[in-house]
């Protein structure tokens, strides 16, 4: 038998989908599966399997120019809306896509996929798993609905938007569609939470949306010795290290206010906070009455001893398609702090593997935290059998083998 040739498409090299997009591509390539990654930008540690389209400059003003209108007609309390790109790409026609079996989308907008080019993509009839990193497939264009439930009924009237939210529904009606015409192309879900989601939204069936959860390798996420993994990160051995990860601490998403609300509210002692993933950020280290340790963008090697250096990982999000963060701490014996939304509560098992809270709340985290100063919890690093590497892969392998069956 061949080997099932899949190609993997994301805009970015870098970034959280990235990230997962990689991941998911490594752990094919080690089970048999041909595997290759298309970028649009040249901004990833080159691999053999990974490919650069390339951004030209006419493209590039275009696109942003789009952006740029769009985002100046969202409320200042919006998060992210998101147009298809302008102009097409013409990925549709790239040597890898042509001799793929299977397409993997990712994160494909920042100027990348337009309409047309979903279109000709979907057209060649092979299969088509558009991978939900957020909300941004089922919703009218923005990428977490929160406590809007508009994305049910079609987005008629967006609430993030100052006048044009015709856009939304404009958007939400070519999606369903698009999803109508071509019954090649699904949805898969890094959790159960965003496939119920996905099951409520009116741009696609229901049914359309595998729940197949994000890759986080066994081999690196483990635990590991604590004061060998202080002395590598040069962390002192007699602090409580509390632990927050982020590539962009601006991004109220993630919640990092409610954590220096809580942090500020403990006496000072021997509490150190540990950021990883962003670099040295002077305006929030001012804000904060305990010191703070920089560690910078770290690949996951790194990122799995700064996990096992830390006594403890607090994030505070608004909203989660999965918690990547959340599940490499836990696997790497870390108890967690995590909100209890979304998709947290599938990783984070309150009193087992680390303290649910409700969201800006930093009161209940002040709580969660000295109530694991007074007593720690251990934890091992187990966690559920589906987050493991043989689980996952073997998901994969049965949507991809069954969409192909269903082509032939």
């Amino acid at each position: 038998m061949n080997k099932i040739k899949v190609v993997h498409i994301n805009t970015s090299g870098i970034g959280g989908a990235a990230i997962a997009c990689h991941r998911l591509h490594h752990l094919m390539l080690d089970n048999g599966i041909s595997s290759n990654v298309i970028h649009l930008y040249n901004n990833y540690k080159p691999e053999t399997e990974f490919h650069s389209l390339g951004y030209k400059a006419v493209r590039r003003y275009t696109n942003h120019l789009m952006y740029d209108i769009t985002q100046r007609d969202l409320k200042p309390e919006a998060y992210v809306f998101s147009e298809m790109a302008p102009m097409a790409s013409g990925i549709a026609n790239h040597s890898l896509v042509q001799e793929a079996d299977v397409i993997y989308l990712h994160w494909v907008l920042g100027g990348f996929f337009s309409k047309s080019d979903f279109e000709e993509l979907a057209k060649l009839g092979k299969p088509v798993f558009c991978f939900t990193h957020d909300m941004w497939w089922i919703t009218g264009g923005c990428h977490y609905a929160f406590d809007c439930s508009g994305y049910k009924v079609g987005c008629t009237k967006c609430p993030m938007h100052k006048h044009f939210s015709c856009l939304t529904k404009k958007q939400a009606e070519w999606k369903r569609q698009f999803y109508a015409k071509y019954p090649n192309v699904r949805l898969i879900s890094p959790s159960d939470w965003l496939r119920r989601c996905a099951d409520e939204s009116s741009v696609i069936d229901k049914g359309r949306c595998d729940f197949i959860p994000n890759v986080v390798p066994d081999s690196i996420f483990k635990p590991l010795d604590k004061m060998t993994a202080r002395e590598q990160l040069g962390i002192p051995q007699d602090k409580i290290v509390i632990s927050f990860g982020t590539a962009d601490n601006s991004n109220w998403v993630k919640g990092f206010v409610y954590l220096q609300e809580a942090l500020n509210s403990i006496a000072k002692g021997r509490i150190l906070l540990c950021v990883y993933g962003s670099d040295y950020d002077d305006e929030l280290a001012s804000k904060l009455n305990h010191p703070i340790k920089f560690l910078g963008r770290l690949d996951q090697e790194r990122v799995a001893i700064a996990n096992a250096a830390a006594d403890l990982f607090v994030s505070p999000t608004l909203s989660e398609s999965f918690g990547l963060t959340l599940l490499e701490n836990i696997k790497c014996g870390t108890p967690v702090i995590s909100t209890n939304v979304t998709a947290v509560p599938e990783i984070v098992k309150d009193k087992v593997s680390g303290y649910l809270v409700e969201p800006k709340n930093s009161m209940q985290i002040v709580k969660a935290i000295l109530s694991f100063i007074e007593d720690p919890m251990k934890i091992d690093g187990t966690c559920d059998e589906m987050f493991s590497d043989n689980s996952i892969i073997s998901r994969h392998i049965e949507v991809i083998t069954k969409a192909l069956t269903l082509d032939q």
